[in-house]
């Protein structure tokens, strides 16, 4: 099955692309739900680091534990464009 990316919002398709964007840039292979958490934490203008920090969610310990996470993925050199995930095909695929 093949996920419809022109089907989400403008807000998700750049969250999407803002992680391809972070996974590309630190030479990961696989775009996967840690790098779209990032994107969606980081974004200036976002409503889910607002809403992680209402529910009780520590920032300034969670940037880091997602950097870490991060940095653990694996490498590649050469700029292929990053693939989704089997988990973040999963995420995407999720039924509300």
């Amino acid at each position: 099955m093949n996920f419809a990316y022109d089907k989400l919002t403008t807000k998700s398709q750049e969250a999407l692309s803002n992680a391809q964007g972070l996974s590309l840039k630190r030479e990961n292979p696989e775009l996967t739900p840690v790098h779209l958490l990032t994107a969606l934490v980081e974004e200036r203008e976002g409503n889910i680091g607002p809403i992680l920090a209402a529910i009780g969610v520590n920032m300034s310990m969670l940037r880091p534990m997602l950097e870490a996470e991060i940095v653990q993925l694996p490498k590649i050199q050469g700029g292929q464009t990053p693939q989704p995930s089997s988990e973040l095909q999963k995420v995407l695929f999720a039924e509300a």
